[in-house]
């Protein structure tokens, strides 16, 4: 996730503010008829989401979103904010149509217990039952459920994460060459037995569709879910047909907006393929809400989150992230894709629905965040900052590496009194609550450090807006690292952009003798050498590692920050 803007955390400010004007308003309005008083009511509530709303994409000449946040089966908030194109100067309406990434996988989970339901897919069976006359999926033996497919337990790995796809990612390929690219793979861990997220095992599940319907997959969600929920503006991505009020995509380089990079919609298929927009997306929460397309049954095995046999809580259900608040059930997934970012929250037990739809790819975890805010906003339980602790001596003692499950990792660092948590190279700073408690301002994340007898932090619990995380510490301090010189010439190698996984781009320039390194509108950071081909950063634990074909030309790099890394293709 990336650090707030300002926009955002005034946006919390804001709310409080309008709560307030809530509450004298009703109080003048106490003596009038019910009508007048809901009618009162549901007029603050929109001011204060709406005010919510245009505090991120607080500017009419930028990318920004559309929005919807349905209480109780009614809109309460249906508005646009920003442009749609920046060349044009098309403002965005609600009714305008968006790349959604990751949300496509809702559609199809539910499209797989359709199948269920129907007594044509098992959910416990092997997924090559369906798909061996289909397509070749030319993996190890290992037998692969149906529900690891669904969950991410599958261990196939990622293959959006893989230097082969990203080399390929702009042209059209069949659903056969797009499983070939991961089929061959070594699995991730055993099949379930981890969570890890994979595209990978969503365009399976396209594939088990298309095996067992007879149908297309994109002619299989029309037919089946989109007509029947009059979804008209949805649809399976298609950069080729003009579509109608189709919102431009775009990113940010070098501090300035630049029309996203080009992605083949066949290379995302099933795991992020969808057009939509907001009042769509409503129309499948109100059915989902209902009984068109699923059972009570199958609603329910969607919306829990998948437990391993070791005991451990994926937090994920079947195309759907999953988990509580205030006692509540929550629902919520988001969706990355060049140039746009989307988000959906339900609350079912406050009956509301949010919908986030933005054509920014840049504003990284803002339309989620935001998506969050609107939700609880509408419930009538608004995110409010604890009050901070000031005047505690902090020794830094708590600094350093924490691991929790499934890849969770948080680096927390001490710096003139200070803590903060590294985000995309950048230190969020923590503010106090208590000696061991914190909170990031204008999020829903705290962070509670645990010690042991001894008073040695052991343990770190980050409770997020639906879900906590328990991590492990694991090391006091970073690595330490020793630079060394390389001559000019060959710094010069590694001068250029590259189009970081799944968007987004590097500028690595040089000045004189030292190399600097900038992702899209972040700081800019230098880098030093510790091979020639390494580099690392001093202000915080991150490296890279830059790659060459067997002409010596530099082709990548690949950045290593939390245990993970990600994939750089040089662009020029």
């Amino acid at each position: 996730m990336s650090a707030p803007s300002r926009s955002v955390r005034s946006a919390i400010a804001s709310v409080l503010i309008l709560t307030a004007c809530a509450a004298s308003a009703i109080a003048l309005v106490a003596s009038a008829p019910a009508a007048l008083r809901a009618r009162s009511h549901d007029a603050l509530v929109t001011a204060a989401l709406d005010q919510l709303a245009a505090s991120v994409y607080d500017h009419a000449d930028r990318p920004g979103a559309a929005v919807i946040v349905v209480k109780d089966g009614v809109p309460v908030l249906r508005k646009g904010y920003g442009v749609a194109n920046l060349e044009l100067g098309v403002p965005i309406t609600p009714d305008m149509v968006f790349e959604i990434g990751s949300v496509t996988k809702q559609f199809t989970a539910a499209a797989i217990l359709m199948l269920v339901q129907e007594n044509k897919v098992a959910l416990d069976v092997n997924f090559r039952k369906y798909t061996d006359k289909y397509v070749t999926v030319p993996m190890h033996e290992e037998a692969v459920s149906i529900e690891a497919l669904l969950t991410h337990t599958s261990g196939i790995p990622n293959y959006t994460d893989m230097s082969a796809w990203q080399e390929r990612s702009r042209s059209d390929v069949t659903l056969q060459g797009l499983i070939d690219v991961f089929g061959g793979a070594a699995f991730d861990f055993p099949p379930g037995t981890n969570w890890r997220y994979s595209n990978s095992g969503y365009v399976l599940l396209g594939a088990v569709v298309e095996a067992v319907s007879g149908m297309r997959y994109a002619d299989f969600l029309e037919q089946r879910i989109f007509q029947p929920l009059h979804m008209a503006h949805t649809a399976y991505g298609d950069q080729s047909r003009v579509t109608a009020e189709r919102a431009s995509g775009y990113d940010v380089v070098n501090g300035h907006y630049v029309n996203a990079g080009f992605l083949s919609m066949t290379q995302s298929f099933s795991a992020g393929a969808i057009l939509s927009t907001v009042d769509d997306l409503a129309a499948w929460n109100a059915g989902l809400d209902g009984h068109a397309l699923l059972s009570d049954a199958s609603k329910a095995r969607m919306w829990t989150a998948f437990t391993l046999p070791d005991g451990r809580d994926t937090g994920y259900g079947y195309g759907w992230r999953v988990g509580s608040r205030d006692g509540k059930s929550v629902q919520e997934h988001g969706g990355l894709i060049n140039g746009y970012i989307g988000h959906v929250v339900r609350l079912p037990d406050d009956h509301v629905y949010v919908a986030v739809l933005t054509n920014d790819y840049s504003r990284g975890a803002e339309p989620g965040q935001l998506a969050e805010a609107l939700a609880v906003t509408a419930a009538g339980r608004p995110r409010v900052d604890p009050p901070a602790v000031s005047g505690l001596s902090l020794s830094g003692d708590l600094a350093g590496a924490y691991q929790g499950p499934f890849d969770q990792r948080y680096t927390v660092v001490f710096d003139n009194g200070r803590y903060g948590v590294l985000r995309n190279q950048q230190a969020v700073p923590l503010v106090p609550m208590g000696a061991d408690a914190f909170f990031i301002a204008g999020e829903f994340n705290r962070f509670t450090f645990e010690r042991d007898a001894a008073r040695k932090p052991v343990r770190l619990r980050v409770r997020g807006f639906a879900n906590e995380t328990i991590a492990a510490r694991t090391a006091a301090v970073p690595i330490a690292r020793a630079a060394i010189t390389l001559p000019e010439a060959t710094l010069d190698r590694y001068v250029g952009v590259y189009q970081m996984a799944p968007s987004g781009s590097m500028t690595v320039r040089r000045d004189a003798g030292r190399l600097f390194e900038r992702i899209d509108k972040q700081p800019e950071f230098e880098i030093f050498a510790e091979a020639e081909n390494r580099f690392f950063l001093k202000t915080v634990d991150v490296q890279l590692t830059f790659q060459s074909d067997s002409s010596g030309r530099v082709t990548g790099l690949i950045l290593h920050q939390s245990g993970r890394d990600y994939q750089g293709v040089r662009q020029r």
